[in-house]
């Protein structure tokens, strides 16, 4: 979220990354979603009430650390992200 942030590439994070705003909402391909970290139950529960959740493909992106043996990620801002 923070890397998004401050690239200036639209991401609100109103609540400062605790997860409880759905702001930093980003689609990831299918293939980097399958080897991110499992999200949370309250990141879970979060992207189950938004109408734009795509399940196996949505994340919040303050639930994430950048690490820097992941491949380059191809990554979307949903809507109200």
């Amino acid at each position: 979220m923070e890397v998004l942030r401050d690239a200036g590439l639209g991401i609100e994070a109103l609540c400062g990354g605790q997860g409880a705003c759905a702001t930093c909402h980003c689609y990831f391909e299918p293939d980097a979603f399958r080897g991110l970290p499992s999200p949370s139950a309250d990141e879970t529960d979060l992207l189950g009430i938004l109408d734009t959740n795509m399940p196996g493909r949505s994340r919040l992106t303050c639930q994430l650390l950048m690490h820097s043996d992941w491949p380059d990620l191809n990554i979307t801002i949903a809507p109200e992200g």
